[in-house]
């Protein structure tokens, strides 16, 4: 597909995570046309799950689980835009019943609740242990902790 600048600078996540499922995406801007190039096989990976996390209906795990809400994904989708491909290697996104996601990170069991308009978190930061409810949700608020929660294993 061939954008507008303006037009990409609008919806990022959406052009940026169609390149990811390895559509092409070329951008028309006033210096030349750029392809953005997907590089990032951790991330690559991250949105194709979400875009199957989409995809669940009502029942999904036969005891009455909520589709994911399109602002759960959206919200994940732009803290994906915002990462580093390392940001996710050891990360996993499972869907979570009351309509949320939930991110678990393999190597510290540290994990981080996406909702709506917030998110909460636990894991360890400076050999405590520690939690929090109710983040107000912004993709840097998002992505911060995850690094921060990469970084000690729970004990």
């Amino acid at each position: 597909m061939v954008v507008t600048g303006r037009e990409f600078r609008a919806n990022q996540s959406k052009f940026i995570g169609a390149a990811y499922r390895g559509e092409e995406v070329v951008v028309k801007a006033r210096a030349g046309s750029f392809r953005i190039v997907p590089s990032n096989e951790h991330i690559a990976n991250a949105f194709k799950k979400i875009e199957h996390l989409a995809t669940l209906s009502h029942n999904w795990d036969g005891y009455g689980a909520l589709p994911i809400s399109d602002k759960v994904i959206r919200n994940l989708q732009s803290v994906l835009s915002l990462s580093e491909n390392e940001d996710w290697k050891d990360w996993i996104i499972s869907p979570e019943s009351n309509a949320t996601l939930c991110l678990e990170s393999l190597e510290t069991e540290a994990t981080i609740s996406i909702g709506d308009h917030e998110f909460s978190y636990f894991g360890m930061n400076n050999g405590k242990r520690i939690s929090k409810s109710h983040e107000v949700f912004t993709p840097k608020a998002v992505l911060g902790t995850m690094r921060m929660l990469s970084k000690e294993k729970l004990t």
